[in-house]
């Protein structure tokens, strides 16, 4: 009597109190086993008879706060088209991956829905990054010189680039969720890498005459720096005088002796290599010019008359 009494109330309980609709709920980035690296999306899709209230993410335990749900999933409302809202049961947020630090980590996903109940999946993934949390400076990642290979289909190696002053392989896989290729290893030595020195470009040879201004304009660069200092020298030849010797134009007067002015261009870089390049400037005398003459003006007279004639030359 007692037990069938027990069982009449847990029935009767059971009506009165409805099951908790089920929540479905799948994440899409990152995939389980994944390599993260630079800054993409946490997203997947969420549904729930009930209708869903919020979506929280958690790396290693710690918030991340909460996810913006509601945008558009057709796929999701085509496959579950009874579902309230289905088709509008997306969620996603971008990440910067580099902040939770190399190596292995756990996202963990907590979905409620509107009746109070919870699900939560865990998806484990891991992180390569630079030194810096942030490379913001595109001056800091060199490539030239690096070599680009593809060692199997969906993959690309870039040899021997340089980030941070550091060298480095980096190696990218095709990620079918982001459509795009992301770095998943990063391999380095930990050394600096070598200082390459400057280039400097003192400009063509010219050929002028005597007496002539001149100009010359060179340039300098360097691959894995920048130049903090240029100056312009006279190394060989009829003694000029340079002016603004400090700057990348620098001009003189051709000597009145022909002869070849050789002057030397020297760059330095932020690391102190240096660098020049000489040109040479050929001079000639300048060709002779004929002296003129003026005898004077034409004059009438009378027979007999003293007359007095002046004239002038210049060369």
């Amino acid at each position: 009597m007692i037990r069938k009494t027990l069982c009449t109330a847990v029935l009767l309980c059971s009506l009165a109190s409805p099951a908790a609709a089920e929540i479905t709920f799948h994440i899409e980035e990152p995939a389980e086993g994944s390599v993260r690296s630079g800054i993409s999306l946490i997203s997947g899709w969420a549904i729930s008879d009930e209708g869903i209230v919020s979506v929280e993410a958690f790396i290693n335990g710690e918030s991340l706060g909460l996810l913006p749900y509601g945008s558009a999933r057709g796929d999701v409302g085509a496959a579950f088209p009874d579902v309230p809202d289905s088709s509008d049961s997306g969620w996603a947020m971008k990440w910067a991956w580099s902040l939770s630090g190399e190596g292995e980590h756990t996202i963990t996903v907590v979905v409620t829905e509107e009746g109070g109940a919870t699900a939560s999946k865990d998806v484990t993934f891991e992180v390569v990054r630079f030194e810096s949390n942030f490379v913001s400076n595109p001056d800091d990642v060199l490539t030239a010189g690096a070599i680009v290979e593809s060692p199997e289909d969906g993959r690309l190696a870039i040899r021997g680039a340089q980030v941070e002053g550091q060298v480095v392989d980096i190696e990218l896989a095709w990620d079918t969720a982001s459509q795009q290729f992301l770095i998943d290893r990063i391999i380095g030595d930990g050394e600096p890498a070598p200082n390459k020195a400057p280039t400097a470009e003192a400009g063509g040879n010219l050929s002028t005459v005597t007496g002539t201004r001149v100009t010359i304009t060179g340039s300098g660069h360097d691959t894995d720096g920048h130049i903090v200092n240029h100056h312009w020298n006279q190394v060989d030849g009829p003694t000029v005088t340079l002016e603004n010797p400090d700057q990348w134009s620098t001009s003189f007067t051709a000597p009145e002796q022909a002869g070849t002015v050789r002057l030397r261009l020297e760059v330095t870089d932020n690391d102190g290599m240096t660098d020049s390049d000489d040109v040479l400037v050929d001079v000639a005398e300048a060709p002779n010019k004929a002296p003129s003459v003026w005898a004077g003006s034409d004059l009438n007279v009378e027979i007999g008359s003293s007359v007095s004639i002046s004239g002038s030359a210049n060369d």
